[in-house]
């Protein structure tokens, strides 16, 4: 294989991963009554994956940048929830049940 054909190969490979890896977005883990992580930055458009890691059930809320609120509904433990990130700026996160629960996430 030619110098040029190996560089566009290697090209290709990359493209795949970061598009691999922008699709599955990050994951947050719910556990001991925190998120984990509590701040983190996402590409707009890309999915974010709360599991519940703990023992007990809990319900994640979200307030996007525009001020709309969506509840997600109850997670029992194993359950997650998946948060389309669609809008530019600070979304915040909270446990419906345990209110110093908080996640804070920046959309760019």
């Amino acid at each position: 294989m030619s110098p040029r054909n190996w560089a566009v190969a290697i090209a290709l490979c990359g493209l795949g991963t970061a598009g691999a890896a922008y699709a599955t977005g990050n994951v947050v883990r719910q556990k001991g009554k925190i998120f984990a992580p509590d701040e983190l930055t996402q590409a707009i458009g890309s999915m974010l994956r709360i599991e519940n890691d703990d023992t007990i059930p809990h319900n994640v809320m979200v307030t996007a940048p525009n001020g709309e609120n969506r509840n997600m509904g109850m997670q029992k433990p194993g359950d997650h929830a998946d948060i389309a990130l669609e809008k530019l700026g600070e979304y915040q996160v909270r446990c419906g049940i345990h209110p110093k629960m908080k996640l804070v996430i920046q959309v760019r």
